[in-house]
């Protein structure tokens, strides 16, 4: 490296350093204090013209020396506010436009220190308070320069200089008045990401909607779509959010998208073009299953731009597209990347609250197993030991109840037992064979409720993890339960299916139905049903009338086969 590169780059780390810890005040009376001394040096070496005014020059400029270096000392001490500020802002244009009216106006040196006021009143109150002050400016450097003015067409006219300042004026107020404005929209949406909503949407449903509302209103945007997929599972979902409609669906490909997601390492902009109408084909292939009314538009290309922003995280992969914007600074693309990175976010918080919720179920089902195994269990054992004594004293005819009670304590301490070797294996439950395993429990169903019970279940040979059956068999024998001991129903049919992604139950009996409202509807869902099915972020839907009740369950599962 050239050595005298890096005293360059320490001088300008150093200045950048000192700009920008400055508060905004401290720096504009830093800058007041520099400009007033230069001022004076320049006069004291060069008097203005016309002379008889040097002296007052000269006074005047003292007199601001000193007002900058007092403004300079007490900046670091006093919070301005805006009276002082607008006091302070007057007494530097009232400053300028006296030394202007004593240097020749028109063509005055100091006139280009109209940009300082034009700086300052941007710094404090945006492109409001530029083009203000550039208004004021333009009527003070009128009144000031009127007597000099000659509105005719001449060599000698000095009208072109009154034109051209005040047309400087106004550009320079433009200029600053952008900056002000973009600094202003930046601040918004720097709030906007600060306010980003912690019910994003994400947890439970695994839809960041509520994070895609949030980030058109922080964009700038008519929608947001945001594509990802889980690395262990390579499950692949679209999420799309607009003020006219939504969507979230799983997929089976990404495709035209794929190569795009895998091979952008940063955010990227794409401008009306050609590049556009081929990602609005794009888009609306990958959007083709949600529904119609969800979509983001018609089928056509748009001649709008769009900004693409990937999603990378420990557990996800995937990319945000920010499309119909409103402001097309360079600003999206790094503010598509901070919302990018909060989806991802939101996504892990999301796989981190179930992985937490998993573990604290299983916890505490070895809980349930233990207690159940030292006093449920054993006082069935005990009961069963002092009915298996008793029958044996009682005549063979009275005692075939007791005999049916005895095998119902008998196969609840068989259900017991294996529920309890399950939940204290360390390992995951194998896949069971659901057929016989649904037999064994309609089976003792049936002796238990004195109902008929049948059971359908598609594909054959269907197995499921250990702990997804033990949770449909629950809701089986809870469904049969309320059917014969509320219900009175007599038969009661069961039928499962399974595909990749679901397990589907539908338990229908011919008892008396639920209780309904006035309008026919049932009034509630067996509560025990419905927040079982919840837990297991299923579905449930009841319908009821009298001799036909059907409860239809459907349990998101990966990894049924």
């Amino acid at each position: 490296m050239n050595s005298t590169y890096v005293p360059i780059v320490s001088l300008y780390s150093a200045a950048k350093g000192v700009l920008f810890r400055s508060l905004p005040e401290r720096l504009i009376a830093f800058l007041r204090l520099i400009f007033s001394v230069f001022a004076l040096v320049a006069i004291y070496i060069d008097p203005t013209n016309p002379a008889t005014y040097v002296e007052e020059i000269y006074i005047l400029f003292s007199l601001y020396v000193i007002y900058s270096a007092i403004l300079t000392y007490v900046s670091s001490s006093i919070n301005f506010r805006f009276p002082l500020q607008l006091i302070i802002h007057c007494t530097d244009i009232a400053a300028l436009s006296v030394a202007v009216l004593l240097t020749d106006g028109l063509g005055s040196p100091f006139f280009t220190f109209y940009t300082f006021t034009l700086f300052t009143a941007t710094m404090r109150w945006g492109w409001r308070g530029a083009f203000s002050t550039a208004a004021v400016l333009a009527v003070l450097f009128v009144a000031i320069s009127w007597e000099d003015l000659e509105f005719r067409l001449s060599k000698d006219s000095q009208s072109n200089i009154l034109i051209m300042r005040g047309l400087y004026l106004f550009v320079s107020a433009a200029m600053l008045g952008y900056l002000g404005a973009y600094m202003d929209r930046s601040r918004r949406r720097l709030a906007r990401l600060a306010a980003w909503p912690l019910e994003s949407g994400a947890v439970g449903s695994s839809s960041p909607l509520g994070a895609l509302r949030h980030a058109t209103n922080v964009l700038g945007a008519r929608w947001v779509l945001v594509v990802w997929w889980d690395e262990a599972t390579q499950l692949k979902r679209v999420a799309y959010w607009s003020k006219a409609a939504s969507g979230f669906a799983e997929l089976d490909t990404f495709a035209p998208w794929e190569d795009l997601v895998l091979s952008s390492q940063k955010a990227e902009f794409f401008p009306s073009g050609v590049a556009a109408r081929e990602m609005w084909h794009a888009i609306d292939a990958l959007v083709s299953p949600l529904d119609q009314e969800a979509r983001p538009g018609p089928a056509k290309p748009r001649q709008r731009s769009f900004a693409f922003a990937p999603l990378q995280s420990r557990h996800f992969r995937g990319g945000v597209l920010i499309g119909d914007l409103s402001y097309h600074g360079e600003d999206i693309v790094s503010l598509g990347e901070i919302v990018a990175i909060r989806i991802s976010a939101d996504l892990e918080r999301d796989l981190l609250t179930r992985e937490v919720a998993e573990a604290a179920m299983v916890q505490e089902r070895e809980r349930v197993a233990r207690d159940m195994h030292d006093s449920v269990l054993q006082d069935l054992t005990a009961a069963s030991l002092i009915l298996k004594s008793a029958l044996a004293q009682i005549p063979p005819g009275p005692s075939a109840a007791l005999k049916e009670v005895s095998w119902l304590l008998a196969n609840q301490q068989r259900r017991i037992r294996t529920f309890v070797e399950r939940t204290s294996l360390d390992a995951a439950p194998a896949p069971q064979s659901l057929e016989e395993q649904l037999d064994l429990l309609l089976r003792t169903l049936e002796r238990q409720w004195k109902c008929r019970l049948n059971a359908t279940v598609a594909p054959p040979g269907l197995r499921l993890p250990g702990s997804l059956s033990l949770h449909v068999f629950q809701l089986i024998s809870e469904a049969i339960a309320n059917a014969a001991r509320h219900g009175q129903a007599s038969e009661v049919a069961i039928a499962i299916s399974a595909s990749d992604q679901h397990v589907s139950i539908r338990i229908r009996d011919d008892g008396t139905g639920m209780p309904t409202g006035n309008k026919g509807a049932v009034v509630a869902k067996p509560r025990s049903i419905r927040k079982r099915v919840a837990d297991l972020d299923g579905t449930l839907d009841l319908s009821s009338i009298p001799g036909h009740t059907q409860l239809s369950i459907r349990i998101p599962v990966h990894d049924c086969r």
